[in-house]
């Protein structure tokens, strides 16, 4: 009978054996600068590579990772020099329907190329190594949430037709998958196409999505606990004009995750 270190020693040696193969079919290129990774000493830890993606060494150093101090609720960091994170102004002032936000990343220039490339490229594939990596970091945090279904930031369906796929969807593919809970494509829907919210103020925010999303199927999503999938956390006017809808289906809770936030 092999004992626990050689099962160990054995299941380590496949791992590195099917991390060469795929790094063979997938050369590893860093998402954020673009360099080629495979076999470099600055290359990625197995955390931040995925089927031809990875996170440099150079990178992950560079990169503002979100970590505490920051608003539980809204996951805003915190830059008055405090050592423990809780509620910012904003949401002691008047709280986001959501019950609590995370993101991996600070938005920054850094981030910038990867979410571009990624919308406009237009690249799929970058979309679901950011939700590996949002899976990777938050599975257990996500677990203790209590989640019961995924549900990723829907696009208007002219915007899907430009594209060719809803980022949000793809990233919260892996994200369902690792908690092994259904994953909701088609209960929360966009009715409606707006305008971008690049340069709005909060109150054009507020009213050019105002009621542009509807819930289909509320029989999915009733008395359950969401996440809500989406790539940046800007001012949080999608994300709460979303979950409002969600609640008001029958929703228990809903809890967000994104790729990034704007601080």
């Amino acid at each position: 009978m092999l004992s626990r270190r050689k099962i160990w020693r054995n299941s380590s040696g496949v791992l590195h054996a099917l991390r060469s193969l795929l790094e063979l079919v997938f050369p590893p290129v860093c998402a954020l600068c673009g360099d080629d990774v495979s076999g470099s000493q600055e290359g990625a830890s197995g955390d931040f590579l995925w089927k031809g993606w990875a996170i440099c060494g150079e990178c992950l150093k560079e990169v503002n990772w979100l970590r505490p101090p920051f608003c539980p609720r809204c996951a805003m960091p915190m830059k008055s020099g405090v050592v423990s994170s809780h509620l910012c102004g904003d949401c002691l002032a008047s709280p986001p329907p959501f019950s609590s936000a995370r993101a991996l990343l600070v938005y920054g220039d850094e981030v910038f190329p990867l979410l571009h490339k990624m919308k406009y490229g237009p690249e799929a594939s970058l979309a679901r190594f950011m939700g590996v990596l949002l899976a990777r970091h938050f599975l257990w945090q996500i677990r203790d949430l209590g989640i019961e279904r995924v549900v990723p930031i829907p696009l208007h369906k002219k915007r899907l037709v430009e594209r060719g796929f809803n980022q949000a969807a793809l990233m919260a593919r892996p994200i369902a998958r690792a908690l092994e809970i259904p994953l909701e494509l088609r209960c929360l829907v966009k009715v409606r196409p707006t305008s971008p919210q690049v340069g709005l103020k909060r109150s054009e925010r507020v009213a050019n999505l105002k009621g542009a999303f509807a819930v289909t199927e509320k029989a999915r999503i009733s008395g359950k606990r969401l996440l809500l999938v989406d790539d940046v956390y800007t001012t949080g006017t999608t994300l709460s004009e979303a979950s409002r809808c969600l609640l008001k289906a029958g929703a228990k809770e809903v809890h967000v995750i994104t790729f990034a936030r704007v601080s």
